[in-house]
Parts: C-alpha cells; sequence; structure tokens
C-alpha cells in the first residue's frame, strides 16, 4: 500500500476513540445530574414511615449513582489523558482540525474556512489527522502500559 493512501483500519480506530469520548463524556454527565437529582430527593423527603423509607432508598440510589458517576469520571480522565498525549505529538493543523470537528462540532464548511482550506481539503486531511491520532493513541497507551509494568517490578 502506497504511503499517500489513508489506511482505512487506523482511520475508524481513530474515529472510534473520539466518538467513545464524546459519548462517555455524555454518560458521566448524565450520571452527575442523576447524583444532584437524588441528593435533593433524599434532602426533600419527609419523617413519616413512607417518607423515611423513600429517604433511605433515595440515599441508596445516590450513592449507587455517585460511584458510577466517579468510575466513569475516571475512565473519562484517563482516556481524556490519553488522547491529550496523543494530540501533543501530532502536527498542530490537524489538532485544530479534530478539535474543531468533534469536540466543537463545527460543520466542514467551518473547519475549512478555520484551516484556510477548501470543505473538500478539510474532508481530506481530516482522515489522515484521524490516521495519525490513532498511531499516536495506540503508543501513548503502549508507554503507559509498559511504564505501569515497569512501576511493578520490585527494585534490584
Amino acid at each position: 500500500m502506497a504511503k499517500t493512501m489513508i489506511d482505512r483500519e487506523k482511520m475508524k480506530r481513530g474515529e472510534e476513540v473520539l466518538r467513545s469520548l464524546k459519548s462517555l463524556k455524555k454518560l458521566a454527565e448524565a450520571e452527575r445530574e442523576e447524583a444532584a437529582r437524588l441528593r435533593e430527593m433524599a434532602k426533600g423527603s419527609s419523617f413519616s414511615w413512607a417518607g423515611e423509607r423513600r429517604g433511605r432508598d433515595a440515599e441508596r440510589r445516590l450513592l449507587e449513582a455517585e460511584e458510577r458517576w466517579a468510575q466513569d469520571a475516571q475512565r473519562l480522565a484517563r482516556q481524556e489523558a490519553q488522547a491529550a498525549r496523543a494530540m501533543e505529538k501530532m502536527d498542530a493543523r490537524e489538532c485544530l482540525l479534530l478539535h474543531l470537528r468533534w469536540l466543537r462540532g463545527c460543520t466542514w464548511e467551518g473547519v475549512g474556512m478555520r484551516l484556510y482550506v477548501c470543505e473538500r481539503t478539510a474532508r481530506r486531511m481530516h482522515g489522515a489527522a484521524l490516521c495519525h491520532f490513532a498511531e499516536a493513541y495506540e503508543n501513548c497507551g503502549r508507554e503507559e502500559h509498559e511504564c505501569g509494568a515497569d512501576n511493578l517490578k520490585p527494585a534490584s
């Protein structure tokens, strides 16, 4: 395969990582909102038997929601940190393109205007940027895994 051709598999992996980050961010936000709603419900319950039971149930659900939110937030933080390290290794223009398209949700026309290229060129650049991002993301993951494995070895 020629070097100029875009590796479709890498492009797909890059898209999957960015989609995963986006959906994980939404999930963590939904869990945080659920925890806040349950916190309010637990505060507002009355002291009657029914209210006391409702309050305990709300507290239990609140603890579960906060635990889920904490796990999602922790996973999101790890993935965002890995994505940020990957983007640091990329060309600044490609980083901007991915940021505009994936994080800000800009149209292709908007991305092109911001990069001073036509829409078609922005799309082509996007494919290459996704491939570079996927490579850098995987390398960062490998480096992190290797560093973590080294830290677990006993000192000689």
